[in-house]
């Protein structure tokens, strides 16, 4: 399964390591959740819904943290043209 934050990393050709740190955090729960959820079902039980509750939210706060670093980093990049425009 794809998650939201991973098609709009690849989108936009981003690599985890420069990701701003509140994203990495989200991504590394998500992460810890799916294992979480994985060890559930081999052991024959059924996860609880919360647990997936939580990966949309997680997927939902890295996406904004992704987004909001893309719009900074467009920011910066038309503040550098102005001053070479200028």
């Amino acid at each position: 399964m794809q998650y939201a934050y991973e098609k709009l990393m690849a989108e936009n050709n981003l690599s985890f390591n420069e990701l701003p740190s509140d994203a990495k955090t989200a991504i590394s729960s998500l992460g810890e959740i799916v294992k979480g959820i994985n060890l559930t079902k081999q052991r024959g039980q059924e996860p609880k819904p919360a647990s997936y509750d939580k990966i949309k939210v997680l997927d939902k706060a890295a996406v904004s943290e992704i987004i909001d670093y893309l719009e900074e980093k467009e920011e910066e990049a038309g503040k550098a043209q102005a001053k070479i425009d200028a």
